[in-house]
């Protein structure tokens, strides 16, 4: 008798996997774009922290999250770099991006440090943050 897995088609909680890791990179995708649409409006304020509180409440430590931004940063500096290594304007480009990436990152983790204090000030054991 053909079983989910021989199938094909997988096993319950496979389908939910794949759908939240479909739903996440869709949501990171679209961060990323309004991240460098640059408008730095109180909807991005908000939605930025909103980010930072989901990982929070997650327990996404800070320094995996540092991880993915350096990532992310060190990728698209590779990108800019090989497309414009030419460019007159690439030493502001970079710059630049930096400055974008560190506002964002800066912002999420801002949520982290209130929660932090929060959290302590309640007795909650927060030793997930640094383990």
């Amino acid at each position: 008798m053909p079983n989910a897995r021989s199938s094909g088609h997988g096993s319950q909680p496979d389908r939910q996997a794949r759908t939240q890791i479909a739903a996440l990179k869709y949501n990171q995708k679209k961060h990323w774009l309004a991240l460098f649409s640059c408008r730095f409006d109180k909807k991005y304020v908000a939605s930025t922290m909103h980010i930072g509180q989901i990982h929070f409440h997650h327990n996404v430590a800070p320094y995996l999250y540092i991880a993915g931004y350096n990532y992310f940063h060190c990728a698209l500096i590779k990108i800019i770099a090989k497309q414009e290594a030419l460019s007159d304007d690439l030493p502001t480009v970079l710059p630049a991006i930096a400055k974008v990436i560190s506002l964002d990152m800066d912002l999420s983790l801002s949520v982290y440090t209130r929660e932090y204090w929060r959290q302590t000030e309640n007795g909650k054991d927060l030793a997930w943050m640094v383990d």
